[in-house]
């Protein structure tokens, strides 16, 4: 009797304090359906009910304004951005299986760290399509996802932006839970100060790219990296190459933009290297920072706040296949 109490004592403890772990609840606040669901005459008084809910500097919500209140209409009348909107809605009216994904990768995330995750998840549009860099905001807590830039793939017959076809490609659904977490990486990494290098900026990419596998482990390198299967095998096979290439010409401690924005920029590929892939920055990045934490044993905080890419890179040990 004694042993089974003991048991059941011990089975106890041990529901208490998994209960107590309670994974996180990613839940969006959607925006975009407040403007645009509110008749036009009802919706100042609309805003003034539910500005405490979307009190965020990344949300601009401002009804006892007038002029706000005066651009805003004209925004929610514009027929264009109307059309977005009714777009944006048919595709993503549910974001059930957003939101599931993204509660499984910052659980993972709280585990590394009590700071990286967002306390409050925000959706919008900007009806700026072509806008591809600032898809998804994360600033002082809060994470406010541009969800207008997931429907270029959509919308393609329309002629709504010029966006490259390389972008829209991008501008998928597959690619939402993933942006939204390198946005939270990027809010909490530190940068050295002055002009970032290129291995500043190999090492910084590397950071978000470790962050994703490390809370994203069953989301396939190519959503990750943001590559194609080609794209990624071209890697694989000239990661050495690639070193090789900027160690000759002397471009790892190279600041000037105009040298190296073609490697860390958006493109199709790398124009430096025949059939090769884009930001060939972020793949580097992840071998040297992956090393590097194995090596060097530190928690996430610690390397999200270690500006010095050169001591990472000597710590790593890193060596191209």
């Amino acid at each position: 009797m004694k042993l089974r109490w003991v048991l059941i004592m011990a089975a106890l403890l041990l529901t208490t304090a998994s209960c107590g772990k309670k994974g996180a609840e990613v839940k969006f606040s959607r925006f975009e359906k407040v403007l645009f669901d509110t008749p036009a005459d009802q919706l100042q008084g609309k805003l003034e009910a539910v500005r405490s809910d979307f009190a965020s500097p990344l949300i601009n919500c401002a009804p006892d304004n007038p002029v706000y209140m005066q651009q805003l209409t004209a925004f929610v009348s514009d027929p264009i951005v109307k059309e977005i909107y009714r777009l944006t809605d048919s595709c993503y009216s549910n974001l059930g299986w957003l939101e599931k994904d993204l509660s499984v990768a910052v659980s993972k995330a709280q585990k590394l760290s009590d700071s990286v995750a967002p306390k409050r998840y925000f959706t919008m549009i900007t009806g700026d399509m072509e806008d591809y860099r600032n898809r998804v905001f994360c600033y002082d807590g809060d994470l406010a996802l541009s969800i207008d830039h997931y429907v270029l793939p959509y919308t393609k017959h329309l002629g709504y932006c010029n966006c490259p076809m390389y972008i829209i490609n991008l501008s998928d659904r597959r690619y939402m839970a993933a942006d939204c977490m390198a946005a939270m990486a990027r809010s909490r990494i530190a940068m050295p100060g002055g002009e970032p290098t290129l291995l500043d900026y190999i090492v910084m990419e590397g950071k978000v790219q470790y962050f994703l596998e490390q809370t994203m482990p069953s989301t396939p390198d190519t959503i990750r990296l943001r590559y194609t299967k080609g794209q990624l095998d071209w890697m694989q096979h000239s990661e050495k190459d690639v070193w090789g290439y900027f160690l000759q010409k002397n471009l790892l401690y190279e600041n000037d933009m105009a040298r190296i924005h073609n490697f860390i920029d958006e493109a199709p590929k790398t124009n430096a290297f025949r059939n090769s892939a884009p930001r060939t920055t972020d793949y580097l990045g992840l071998q040297i920072v992956r090393a590097y934490m194995k090596r060097s044993g530190a928690s996430l905080d610690e390397l999200f706040a270690n500006t010095d890419s050169q001591a990472i890179l000597q710590k790593s040990a890193f060596k191209p296949r």
